[in-house]
């Protein structure tokens, strides 16, 4: 069994034999949860992007399909960032961010690397753009290629800031407790993704995804959790899909 679970990426749930049922179950529970977003396949991604080239705003909607699939960003996260968040005061894009604990679910500050090729390379052409269109500029070009640090680095298609809106999030123990969320950025993440024919995708595909395709590729749990900014390994197995082909792949190699 405890083979079985290694194969399946399950790894952290073998260390503890006296409690691997109990953690199990709980864990095939919590990834049955009605209307959770699904990984997507890495094709799938690159189905999205392709998207991005017929919509109104190209650049943008690429940028923020890369930071979610590549730094695992929640969509208010997102909505949330600001340029001084990527840039440094000489206009150079950071190779790795801190995300304040004001943007994040749980207050908690993490970092995340801005180190996709296509990510660095969707970012530079988005914010050329943003210089060229004049949006949140300021008079001096010298700091953040004369970008306002302090304005939000993804703007909607009227050149301003996406709206927050407060809402009620009921936690595991009971507790009710307020979060930010961003309504038309996740509406425009379930229309690229309806658009590719990506049924079940929504903006939390992309956390979801990194963590199933990089658990794919070997990637340690304890690795994964960082990336996510979960406080505990648990947190981080019920984004991990377990897809069909290693499940057969377990099932051929059981002893």
């Amino acid at each position: 069994m405890g083979a079985t679970l290694h194969k399946l990426g399950l790894k952290s749930l073998c260390q503890q034999p006296s409690t691997t049922g109990q953690k199990l179950s709980k864990v095939i529970k919590m990834r049955k949860k009605k209307g959770q977003a699904r990984a997507l396949y890495p094709r799938e991604i690159k189905r999205a992007l392709k998207v991005c080239s017929v919509t109104q705003e190209p650049d943008r909607n690429r940028l923020i399909l890369l930071l979610s699939h590549c730094c695992g960003l929640r969509v208010s996260e997102l909505a949330q960032l600001k340029i001084k968040d990527v840039l440094f005061p000489s206009g150079k894009l950071r190779d790795e961010c801190r995300l304040p604990g004001a943007y994040a679910k749980m207050k908690k500050p993490r970092l995340i690397w801005l180190s996709h090729s296509q990510l660095r390379a969707a970012a530079e052409t988005y914010l050329a753009l943003r210089i060229k269109r004049r949006q949140a500029t300021t008079l001096d070009p010298s700091q953040y290629r004369g970008l306002n640090p302090f304005g939000r680095l993804i703007l909607n298609s009227r050149g301003a800031s996406y709206g927050m809106n407060p809402k009620p999030r009921t936690m595991q123990d009971g507790t009710v407790r307020e979060y930010w969320a961003c309504d038309s950025m996740e509406r425009l993440f379930r229309d690229l993704y309806k658009r590719g024919g990506l049924t079940g995708a929504s903006s939390h595909s992309g956390r979801r995804s990194m963590a199933t395709n990089l658990d794919e590729q070997g990637v340690p749990l304890e690795t994964i959790q960082r990336l996510l900014g979960h406080a505990d390994p648990e947190h981080t197995l019920p984004y991990i899909e377990i897809r069909q082909k290693r499940i057969r792949a377990a099932f051929a190699d059981a002893f």
